[in-house]
């Protein structure tokens, strides 16, 4: 196996803010506070382990797996951690992840105009093709506002370091490993959340437009807690039996844990996962993970029917009577916990229609980047809310028709892609699981931003494109 030498491991300074978060979780060891000191010594867990896998890495795989630990773990926190030269903010993730993908192509360079004939890629050059003259009128009227609305469309280039980095054999073993660290520590930090009040303010804050705590964000944190419960148990079945058994327990603890969050399409994103993984393993091989789901929800139940209504989630108390009513309010049920926002989402379909039709000209190529598509204040967060929450209807109102026609296109080739790769080969082959788990993953991302503005925001897209990258390249590989 490849590994960075030593050398560039002390070299590297991202090792060095590896090393600056360790003495800070030593600090506040040191407090007098219990809470703090079991998420310092959580963190400081995380960091060994995080460590002794970033020792393997090469360089674009170091950096991608720094970006995207920070993207997947503390999401919108991460997204607004920058550094200031002069006025100009330059976000951390960017940098990390911007710089990986310049070294993967440059150590790819020979390769480089196969990857850009792959009709994905193609598909992300005609969106910054349509992009580009809008940005060139919006930037000087919307400064970067106009930049930061182009996120899933800049950000769709993480497609090619996600196929540059699957393209090497020992690269693939080191990043699956690298998921299974990523959301062991995304499960470590969704812990905290019953003591969030008490982690924003100990953490740092920064910001681009909005100065906002880099710590205590959980936004797609039950997002991630249903994708990794799915990865444990898709992968875990090719790792001796004990092994398996303790992904297992922390895939059941996640999916347990996610309903903390009271969100809505985590409910639906785990029977999507159940549905998937019985049509493609069938149920002999597939009861298993279903089996899983049902143990986790039985555990959270009794665990709340035993101890009562003692705690709180996002939402609501967590007890059956409020997610009994949550699930309602799928259908709009009146006096549903949450109801209002499920109607907002269909009310917002109108306004959207008649914002899209009031220009000829917007209607086939867009109205362009920086400007709020919708009018909506959020009095209980004191910001405005800029996206219809629908990436989908984002594009259609930005770029056109025609830039949503490419769009659809770009999805549709990403799931046909991922699709074979699922059915080239058998049930039974141990590399059946990791490409299922991409799928998988790929229609959760596609579902949750077709009900949230997900891949509108860096912490979105770049994972969401990135591992698309990795598991369509994987369809490529060889029958063992």
């Amino acid at each position: 196996m490849n590994t960075l030498p030593g050398h560039a491991i002390r070299g590297n300074p991202f090792t060095l803010a590896l090393i600056l978060c360790l003495v800070f979780g030593i600090g506040a060891a040191l407090s007098q506070s219990l809470i703090i000191t079991l998420v310092a010594l959580g963190s400081l867990a995380g960091f060994v382990l995080a460590l002794g896998v970033a020792r393997h890495l090469r360089g674009e795989e170091f950096l991608a797996f720094s970006a995207l630990l920070g993207y997947m773990v503390l999401n919108y926190g991460f997204a607004n951690w920058s550094v200031r030269i002069g006025d100009v903010p330059l976000p951390i993730g960017h940098l990390l992840a911007f710089s990986a993908l310049g070294l993967a192509l440059l150590r790819s360079h020979g390769s480089i105009g196969g990857i850009f004939r792959e009709p994905a890629i193609i598909c992300v050059v005609l969106l910054l093709a349509l992009s580009l003259p809008h940005l060139l009128v919006d930037f000087r009227r919307y400064g970067a506002y106009a930049l930061r609305d182009t996120s899933f469309v800049v950000e769709g280039l993480f497609l090619v370091l996600g196929i540059v980095l699957a393209r090497h054999g020992g690269s693939r073993k080191r990043f699956t490993a690298v998921l299974g660290v990523i959301f062991l520590a995304n499960f470590l930090h969704a812990l905290t959340f019953p003591v969030s009040d008490l982690v924003r303010d100990y953490s740092p804050a920064s910001g681009i437009f909005l100065s906002v705590p880099v710590l205590g964000n959980y936004r797609q944190t039950a997002f991630f807690l249903v994708a990794g419960a799915c990865f444990f148990l898709l992968t875990g079945r090719n790792l001796p039996r004990w092994q398996a058994r303790i992904l297992g327990g922390l895939a059941i603890l996640q999916i347990a844990w996610s309903f903390f969050f009271q969100l809505r399409s985590a409910y639906i994103g785990i029977f999507i996962t159940v549905v998937l993984v019985l049509l493609f393993r069938g149920w002999r091989r597939g009861r298993s993970y279903a089996l899983a789901v049902l143990c986790a929800v039985g555990l959270l139940f009794s665990f709340l029917i035993t101890v009562g209504t003692t705690f709180s989630g996002r939402k609501g108390p967590m007890d059956v009577q409020f997610f009994g009513g949550h699930v309602q309010s799928l259908v709009l049920a009146e006096g549903a916990p949450a109801v209002g926002s499920a109607r907002w989402r269909l009310e917002l379909l109108p306004e959207v229609w008649e914002r899209w039709t009031a220009n000829p000209e917007r209607i086939f190529f867009g109205e362009g980047f920086g400007e709020p598509l919708i009018d909506h204040y959020r009095a209980d967060r004191a910001v405005a809310t800029r996206q219809p929450h629908n990436t989908h209807l984002s594009v259609l109102l930005r770029l056109g028709l025609l830039g949503f026609l490419v769009w659809a296109v770009l999805l549709w080739r990403i799931f046909r892609v991922l699709l074979g790769s699922v059915r080239a080969v058998p049930v039974e082959d141990p590399r059946q699981g990791l490409r299922l788990w991409f799928l998988v993953f790929f229609l959760l991302g596609v579902f949750e931003t077709t009900v949230q503005p997900w891949l509108e925001f860096s912490y979105g897209a770049i994972p969401f494109f990135l591992l698309a990258g990795f598991g369509m390249t994987l369809a490529g590989e060889k029958r063992a």
